[in-house]
This record gives structure tokens, sequence and C-alpha cells, in this order.
């Protein structure tokens, strides 16, 4: 019986000193069938001239050469051009461990519509840094409410990863619901996975660690923190996208009177890089509502989410609805002084809470 066909896609912008060793972790796989499509993004170090020598020397490595637009088209690109039955993405200048399209596939091939698995982090020795701790779990996204958990509580917690390259697709789900990456180069892996998730409902996670992130001086995530106000900019830019998206493919689903929920926790760890770079509310709240490209959806999210925020509450339990929700009603009102009253008020609230569930080791929640 012959293999199911994966699709490589693997976008190429000056990795020359790192693409060989990347694309024969792919040529070495134990895996019979199997496509590798390098998309050069209008590299000029090399690396052009490196994907068509290797396109020589194996029949199953296709390249296209673009002009620089960046990795999210580029990847478009690889998308338009593949033909296998499952997609996989990974980075140029990774390195994938021996056996993981054999460890994976066969989930795929059960009926899973996505299978996660666990990585480390490498320097440029080959020394592990650190690794990712995902545990092997099966994950029913049937329910909306269901849905909505896994993609606040396992995405945005990091409990499943978020990359595009620790987990495969299934191409007709792609192609049937026309996902495709948004040219922020920034985010977009998470923006892709969350668009994905939407049209799914059945994930595997293995505890198997079998992708090799390399950490380089010249990564494309090294360069992208520097900019943190850009960054809230961007991600907002793309929830936007992704509130589109959603109400494209599901026009008769409840999944957006929850979007406020997921467009709050898309934006939340770049609003806390802000606080960490030593931003006060204030200033937070006056670039938000001033400065981000689409501030009066963002506002529009923030003020539903505080509007519906005790259904959120009972929904997604452990989050901190209620902490969030005084912080968005700052970001919607703009009061200031109001806001250091509540702010007291909630923390003297909480200590109350904490004590008497300590007291009473009880597990209610106490609005």
């Amino acid at each position: 019986m012959q293999s199911e066909k994966i699709s490589v896609i693997i976008p190429v912008y000056n990795v020359v000193q790192y693409l060989e060793k990347s694309v024969n972790s792919v040529i070495s796989q134990d895996y019979p069938n199997m496509e590798i499509i390098l998309v050069d993004d209008g590299s000029n170090d090399g690396s052009e001239i490196l994907c068509d020598t290797l396109s020589e020397q194996d029949k199953r490595i296709r390249t296209i050469h673009t002009k620089n637009q960046g990795p999210a088209l580029a990847r478009n690109q690889g998308l338009n051009a593949a033909d296998g039955k499952y997609i996989y993405f990974m980075d140029s200048d990774d390195y994938l461990k021996p056996g993981l399209f054999k460890a994976i596939v066969p989930f795929m091939n059960k009926g899973y519509e996505m299978v996660v698995f666990n990585y480390q982090k490498v320097d440029i020795n080959g020394k592990t840094l650190s690794y990712s701790n995902f545990k092997e779990a099966t994950y029913d996204l049937t329910l909306l409410d269901d849905k909505i958990r896994f993609i606040i509580q396992e995405v945005f917690k990091y409990h499943v990863g978020w990359e595009l390259w620790n987990r495969i697709y299934r191409r007709d789900i792609i192609e049937k619901n026309h996902i495709r990456f948004v040219n922020e180069n920034y985010a977009e892996d998470l923006f892709f996975l969350l668009c994905y998730l939407g049209c799914i409902n059945k994930i595997y996670c293995i505890r198997l660690n079998l992708y090799n992130y390399l950490i380089h001086p010249d990564s494309l995530m090294a360069a992208s923190k520097k900019d943190q106000p850009g960054n809230l900019d961007k991600v907002n830019n793309l929830s936007y996208a992704l509130d589109i998206f959603y109400k494209s493919i599901q026009p008769f689903s409840n999944i957006t009177h929850f979007y406020p929920a997921i467009h709050y926790n898309f934006l939340k760890q770049h609003i806390n890089a802000l606080y960490e770079l030593g931003w006060s509310s204030k200033d937070i709240c006056k670039f938000i509502r001033s400065e981000l490209y689409n501030s009066q959806f963002c506002l529009n999210e923030f003020r539903l989410f505080v509007k519906h925020s005790k259904e959120y509450y009972f929904m997604l339990g452990k989050s901190s609805v209620l902490e969030d929700k005084r912080i968005l009603k700052y970001y919607c009102d703009a009061n200031w002084m109001k806001f250091r009253i509540e702010s007291k008020i909630f923390d003297l609230y909480k200590k109350i809470r904490d004590g008497v569930r300590h007291i009473g080791n009880s597990n209610y929640n106490i609005l």
C-alpha cells in the first residue's frame, strides 16, 4: 500500500550556511512519498543557487524563485504548488530528527486533522538549550465551547504551541476553506493555526521530540522582538483578519459571539510586553486608542469582552476573565482615576476570595 504524499514547504531567504543541512534532514527521512518545495524568496547570498543545485540532485525537490516578499507570501507560493495529501512547513535554518514523518503520519491516517509534536531549541553547535513539554493528548473540538476553550486555554497558554513546524496539516482542509498566510510577517504562524483550528475537530498531540529549532543571531524571531509597539499593531491587524475569516467560514456559527475573548488573548502577551518595557497603563491605552491601525475594531472587541465577561468566566473557568475585564474597562473608557480605584477594589476582592478558598478548601468560583 502506497504511503500518503507529504508536501514539505520551506521558504528560503539568505540562509546559505544552514540550508543544505536543513534539506538533508528532510531527504534522509525514512518516508517514501514526499515532495520538497523550496521557495527562494529573492535570496542574494548564494541560497538561490544552492536551491537549484539541490533540486538537480534529488527529483523530489522543486525550487520556486520569487522576488523578496517575506516568508508569509513565500509559504503561500508553496501551498499553491503543493499536491500532497498532507502539508508540513519547516524553516530553512532548522532540521528534522530522524523518523518524524514515520511517527506522525499514522495518526493523520487514522482521521486526525492535525498532529502536534515536541521540539528542542539548539545552538549552532548542536547543543540543546531547552525542550518543549507538550503532553500526549487527544482533543475533540466538535462542540463550539470546546473549540473556544482549546484556543484560549491550550493554544494561547502555549500548552500545544503555535509554531508551524511542530504540527502537520491536511491540504484538502486548507484548500476547501481558502486558508492562506497574511503578509504581516509577524505571528503569521499563529494566525494560520487559528484559521485552521476554526475548520477542524480532531487533534492529536504526541510527546515525541522530533524537531531541532536553531537559535542564531540572524534569525527572524530575534529581529522581530525589537519593535513591540509595531508588533502589537501587527497582531491587532491579524486579529481583524481572523475575525473576517471566521465569519466567512461559519456564517451561522456562534464562534463570532466569543471572538472578543479570542481577540483579547491574541493581543494580551503583546500588551504585557509593553508593560515590561516600562509603559504605563495610560500610555498603552493611548496607543491602543489612537495608534493601532484598526483601533476602532480593537476597542469594539474590548467593549464586547466586558459586556459578555460573566459568560466567558463560566465558560473558560480558570482564565483570569475578571482581571482582564478590569483592564479592558479602562481601555474602553480611558478613565485613569476610575481604573486606579477599581484596581484597588479588585485587589482587595482577590485577597478576600483567596482567603475564603484557603480557609474552606473550596473549589467554588466566587463572583
